[in-house]
Protein backbone atom coordinates (compact mmCIF):
# COMPACT_ATOMS: atom_id res chain seq x y z
CA UNK A 1 0.00 0.00 0.00
CA UNK A 2 2.45 2.20 0.85
CA UNK A 3 4.42 1.90 -2.58
CA UNK A 4 1.01 2.14 -4.18
CA UNK A 5 0.70 5.76 -2.48
CA UNK A 6 4.51 6.77 -3.19
CA UNK A 7 4.14 5.27 -6.62
CA UNK A 8 0.93 7.90 -6.98
CA UNK A 9 2.28 10.77 -5.41
CA UNK A 10 5.44 10.41 -7.88
CA UNK A 11 3.07 10.46 -11.08
CA UNK A 12 0.82 13.44 -9.33
CA UNK A 13 3.91 15.21 -9.14
CA UNK A 14 4.81 14.67 -13.34
CA UNK A 15 1.66 15.61 -14.46
CA UNK A 16 1.63 18.62 -12.12
CA UNK A 17 5.02 19.69 -13.43
CA UNK A 18 4.54 18.66 -16.93
CA UNK A 19 1.09 20.66 -17.25
CA UNK A 20 3.51 23.77 -16.84
CA UNK A 21 4.30 25.33 -20.12
CA UNK A 22 7.81 25.37 -21.79
CA UNK A 23 10.38 26.43 -18.82
CA UNK A 24 7.95 25.64 -15.75
CA UNK A 25 8.72 25.91 -12.09
CA UNK A 26 9.88 22.98 -10.24
CA UNK A 27 7.74 21.59 -7.91
CA UNK A 28 9.39 22.24 -4.47
CA UNK A 29 8.75 19.22 -1.80
CA UNK A 30 10.25 20.75 0.75
CA UNK A 31 12.23 24.20 2.33
CA UNK A 32 11.67 27.62 0.56
CA UNK A 33 10.19 27.88 -2.29
CA UNK A 34 12.34 29.09 -5.51
CA UNK A 35 12.91 32.61 -6.39
CA UNK A 36 14.25 35.36 -8.51
CA UNK A 37 17.71 36.00 -6.25
CA UNK A 38 20.39 37.62 -8.40
CA UNK A 39 22.83 35.50 -9.48
CA UNK A 40 25.68 37.18 -11.69
CA UNK A 41 28.29 36.20 -10.03
CA UNK A 42 28.58 31.93 -9.92
CA UNK A 43 30.71 29.60 -7.87
CA UNK A 44 30.57 26.22 -8.72
CA UNK A 45 28.88 23.68 -6.39
CA UNK A 46 31.87 21.83 -6.72
CA UNK A 47 34.04 25.12 -5.03
CA UNK A 48 31.61 26.56 -3.04
CA UNK A 49 32.25 24.46 0.64
CA UNK A 50 29.08 25.97 2.11
CA UNK A 51 26.76 24.61 -0.68
CA UNK A 52 26.47 21.20 -1.11
CA UNK A 53 23.97 19.21 -4.04
CA UNK A 54 22.21 16.19 -4.16
CA UNK A 55 21.14 15.63 -8.07
CA UNK A 56 19.18 12.82 -9.31
CA UNK A 57 18.87 11.88 -13.07
CA UNK A 58 15.49 11.85 -14.96
CA UNK A 59 13.71 8.54 -14.58
CA UNK A 60 11.18 6.97 -17.08
CA UNK A 61 8.45 9.94 -16.72
CA UNK A 62 11.38 12.41 -17.19
CA UNK A 63 11.44 13.42 -13.57
CA UNK A 64 14.52 14.59 -12.21
CA UNK A 65 14.97 15.60 -8.32
CA UNK A 66 17.29 17.79 -6.51
CA UNK A 67 18.17 18.55 -2.88
CA UNK A 68 20.56 21.68 -2.36
CA UNK A 69 21.81 22.34 1.73
CA UNK A 70 23.46 25.25 3.32
CA UNK A 71 26.94 23.81 4.93
CA UNK A 72 27.17 26.99 6.79
CA UNK A 73 23.99 27.72 8.20
CA UNK A 74 25.70 29.33 11.46
CA UNK A 75 27.25 32.02 9.15
CA UNK A 76 24.67 33.09 7.62
CA UNK A 77 22.21 32.54 3.58
CA UNK A 78 22.97 30.62 0.53
CA UNK A 79 21.54 31.40 -2.20
CA UNK A 80 21.81 28.38 -4.98
CA UNK A 81 21.18 28.26 -8.59
CA UNK A 82 20.01 25.12 -10.29
CA UNK A 83 20.70 25.00 -14.38
CA UNK A 84 18.85 23.39 -16.27
CA UNK A 85 19.99 21.41 -19.56
CA UNK A 86 17.04 22.52 -22.45
CA UNK A 87 18.23 20.53 -25.09
CA UNK A 88 17.46 17.82 -22.93
CA UNK A 89 13.74 18.55 -22.81
CA UNK A 90 11.59 21.25 -24.52
CA UNK A 91 9.35 21.51 -21.23
CA UNK A 92 12.54 21.50 -19.10
CA UNK A 93 11.85 23.39 -15.58
CA UNK A 94 13.48 27.35 -16.38
CA UNK A 95 16.53 28.09 -14.19
CA UNK A 96 15.79 28.97 -10.40
CA UNK A 97 17.40 30.46 -7.32
CA UNK A 98 16.43 29.17 -4.04
CA UNK A 99 17.56 31.16 -0.75
CA UNK A 100 18.88 28.63 1.88
CA UNK A 101 18.96 30.45 5.30
CA UNK A 102 19.67 29.11 9.19
CA UNK A 103 16.28 28.86 9.95
CA UNK A 104 15.51 26.95 6.54
CA UNK A 105 18.83 25.29 4.86
CA UNK A 106 17.75 22.30 2.82
CA UNK A 107 15.34 22.65 -0.14
CA UNK A 108 14.23 19.50 -2.01
CA UNK A 109 12.31 19.95 -5.60
CA UNK A 110 11.31 17.56 -8.25
CA UNK A 111 11.45 19.14 -12.36
CA UNK A 112 11.26 18.02 -15.66
CA UNK A 113 14.70 17.62 -18.15
CA UNK A 114 17.87 17.03 -16.73
CA UNK A 115 20.33 19.48 -14.89
CA UNK A 116 23.59 21.27 -16.60
CA UNK A 117 24.61 22.35 -12.54
CA UNK A 118 24.36 23.61 -9.40
CA UNK A 119 25.77 27.13 -8.05
CA UNK A 120 26.20 29.06 -5.28
CA UNK A 121 25.45 33.12 -6.11
CA UNK A 122 27.88 35.02 -4.77
CA UNK A 123 26.02 38.41 -5.29
CA UNK A 124 22.87 36.90 -3.17
CA UNK A 125 24.76 34.95 -0.69
CA UNK A 126 26.54 36.03 3.04
CA UNK A 127 29.19 33.59 1.54
CA UNK A 128 29.64 30.62 -0.43
CA UNK A 129 33.13 29.19 -0.35
CA UNK A 130 36.02 28.77 2.80
CA UNK A 131 38.10 31.64 1.42
CA UNK A 132 35.30 33.78 2.03
CA UNK A 133 34.97 32.87 5.64
CA UNK A 134 38.98 33.22 5.78
CA UNK A 135 38.69 36.64 5.02
CA UNK A 136 35.39 37.75 7.04
CA UNK A 137 37.03 36.22 9.89
CA UNK A 138 40.97 37.47 9.73
CA UNK A 139 38.86 41.01 9.54
CA UNK A 140 37.35 40.27 12.85
CA UNK A 141 41.04 39.14 14.70
CA UNK A 142 42.83 40.87 16.73
CA UNK A 143 45.50 41.06 13.80
CA UNK A 144 43.17 43.02 11.56
CA UNK A 145 44.11 46.23 13.04
CA UNK A 146 47.93 46.21 12.54
CA UNK A 147 48.56 43.75 9.55
CA UNK A 148 45.52 44.06 7.06
CA UNK A 149 46.40 46.51 3.76
CA UNK A 150 45.06 46.94 0.62
CA UNK A 151 47.99 44.60 -0.81
CA UNK A 152 47.47 41.31 1.47
CA UNK A 153 46.63 38.54 -0.67
CA UNK A 154 44.65 35.05 0.17
CA UNK A 155 44.34 31.61 -1.19
CA UNK A 156 42.93 28.96 -0.34
CA UNK A 157 42.91 24.72 -1.11
CA UNK A 158 40.63 23.12 0.89
CA UNK A 159 40.07 23.80 4.51
CA UNK A 160 43.52 25.54 4.00
CA UNK A 161 43.78 29.52 4.10
CA UNK A 162 47.19 30.93 3.57
CA UNK A 163 47.47 34.65 4.24
CA UNK A 164 50.31 36.77 2.59
CA UNK A 165 50.33 40.29 4.51
CA UNK A 166 52.35 42.93 6.24
CA UNK A 167 52.24 43.02 10.17
CA UNK A 168 53.37 46.42 12.01
CA UNK A 169 56.11 45.95 14.89
CA UNK A 170 55.80 47.26 18.03
CA UNK A 171 59.14 49.60 17.03
CA UNK A 172 59.07 50.96 13.63
CA UNK A 173 58.59 49.06 9.78
CA UNK A 174 56.31 46.25 8.85
CA UNK A 175 56.98 42.37 8.48
CA UNK A 176 56.06 40.41 5.86
CA UNK A 177 54.37 37.37 6.84
CA UNK A 178 53.19 34.31 5.16
CA UNK A 179 50.92 31.97 7.09
CA UNK A 180 48.53 28.60 6.05
CA UNK A 181 45.87 27.81 8.74
CA UNK A 182 42.74 26.10 8.69
CA UNK A 183 40.25 28.86 7.56
CA UNK A 184 38.18 28.16 10.77
CA UNK A 185 41.46 29.63 12.91
CA UNK A 186 41.80 32.75 11.00
CA UNK A 187 39.75 34.44 13.54
CA UNK A 188 42.37 33.65 16.05
CA UNK A 189 45.37 35.02 14.24
CA UNK A 190 47.31 37.33 16.30
CA UNK A 191 50.66 40.04 15.86
CA UNK A 192 53.22 39.32 17.60
CA UNK A 193 55.52 42.78 17.23
CA UNK A 194 55.49 42.09 13.39
CA UNK A 195 54.52 37.91 13.35
CA UNK A 196 51.64 36.48 12.56
CA UNK A 197 50.67 33.59 14.71
CA UNK A 198 47.84 31.20 16.13
CA UNK A 199 50.07 31.24 19.47
CA UNK A 200 50.21 33.56 22.25
CA UNK A 201 52.76 36.61 22.25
Amino acid sequence: MQNFISRFMTIAAVLAVSAFPAHAQSLVTEGPSSNMEPCNQQTPVEKAQCLSAELTDPNSLGLSAWKVTNECTERGAVVAKIDFNEGSNPNATADQTVRLTSFNGTAKGKSVGAFSGVYCCNDSSDLCSHLELCISDFNKSSAGETCIFDDTKYAANGNACTISTFCKKSSAGYNLNTITVHWANAKDLKNCDGRLTLHNC
